[in-house]
């Protein structure tokens, strides 16, 4: 099977979310979010898995098949949720701070680097 190549699209949409980070925490847990749903997405296709609807239900179908390790499943899960806070904010919640979408960039980079230790 060949490797997944991530595309540059994605790759670029992924360094303009970190940047945003300190200056716009919404937007960039949004552009996380998006971006993991975009490589999901793809790891999806690459593998023949069927999509499910959501991507929460993704996120486990990929790890039910293995596809992704359980630690890769939960850190896609983090970036998920806490995109989820950006784009459904609840009423009476704070917005959202740059300390609060640190865990979606640690995550995504780790994740990456699965992806590159893959080979």
């Amino acid at each position: 099977m060949k490797n997944l190549n991530i595309d540059v699209h994605l790759r670029r949409t992924t360094l303009v979310a970190i940047e945003k980070t300190n200056r716009e925490p919404t937007v960039a847990a949004a552009e996380l979010r998006r971006c993991v749903e975009a490589l999901v997405n793809q790891l999806l296709e690459h593998h023949y898995v069927t999509p499910k609807g959501t991507l929460d239900l993704n996120i486990g179908a990929l790890r039910d098949q293995s596809v992704v390790p359980e630690i890769v499943a939960n850190q896609m899960h983090t970036i998920r949720i806490l995109g989820n806070l950006a784009l459904h904010p609840k009423a009476g919640e704070p917005a959202l701070q740059s300390g609060d979408i640190y865990p979606s960039v640690t995550a995504l980079v780790a994740i990456l680097e699965w992806l590159n230790s893959r080979g």
